[in-house]
């Protein structure tokens, strides 16, 4: 399931539109880097989130890679919103929506993943689903940053350095 999601993300790049880093456009949220003219749909299927050891090493290669981050971000939110839109939402679409969530968080975009938690929080209710548990440290991540000044990009280097050895071999046992 790793290797099908990384495929499938990492493919659809030649859909990104990337700026120069010196041709960065400003807008309202900050600086845009990428830019999607229309959104990706996540063709692999969301319970790939809900394997953990799949969500964690995803997690991981996207700490470690803007543009994973960007694109993947980008097809699970709106695939989600399709499932949502369609009246299809079930477990496996929060538990993307999450690993969504908390990318945002570890790429410092603190305003989107606190509006994206408030949908997923909403959307579990409306569904009767189960809070998946990352969202309670993304919360952590988003309070020690906005408090405490936490260093994020320090924390997502490291994370990504340290763990991705131990994912990825996690990966291999299934």
């Amino acid at each position: 399931m790793y290797d099908t999601v990384v495929a499938e993300v990492e493919r659809d790049y030649v859909h990104v539109f990337e700026h120069e880093m010196g041709e960065v456009p400003d807008t309202e949220d900050g600086y845009v880097q990428y830019e999607l003219f229309d959104g990706l749909r996540l063709d692999s299927p969301t319970d790939a989130f809900s394997n953990f050891s799949v969500r964690d090493a995803l997690m991981a290669k996207a700490n470690a890679d803007d543009k994973f981050a960007f694109v993947l971000s980008n097809k699970i939110i709106h695939s989600v919103k399709e499932a949502s839109d369609a009246g299809n939402f079930v477990q496996a679409d929060l538990d993307a929506l999450a690993t969504a969530i908390h990318i945002q968080a570890m790429w410092e975009q603190a305003e989107k993943a606190v509006a994206l938690a408030q949908i997923a929080i909403e959307t579990a209710q409306e569904h009767d689903l189960k809070i998946p548990s990352i969202m309670d440290a993304t919360r952590k991540i988003i309070m020690a940053q906005q408090m405490m000044g936490m260093d994020i990009p320090d924390l997502r280097s490291k994370m990504s350095k340290e763990l991705t050895p131990a994912l990825l071999a996690d990966l291999d046992k299934e």
